[in-house]
């Protein structure tokens, strides 16, 4: 799979807020995940690893308010 997503990302920033809708990726739980990012260019034979980007995932579900009817 491709994503393609420009994204600026500041030297010495620990913590940076993005949101990126990626259709596919089935995130069901709580956790720490990590992206790793390759590049292959036309001319390289491989892919070659260029990052590792740390997800902390928190799933909040809030319970709706729900009132029976009689």
């Amino acid at each position: 799979n491709s994503i393609v997503n420009e994204s600026i990302f500041p030297k010495g920033v620990k913590k940076l807020r993005s949101r990126l809708k990626v259709q596919g990726l089935a995130v069901t739980k709580n956790g720490e995940y990590t992206f790793r990012i390759s590049v292959k260019t036309d001319t390289d034979k491989d892919f070659k690893l260029v990052a590792e980007l740390p997800l902390s995932v928190k799933i909040q579900i809030e319970e709706a308010n729900i009132t029976a009817k009689s």
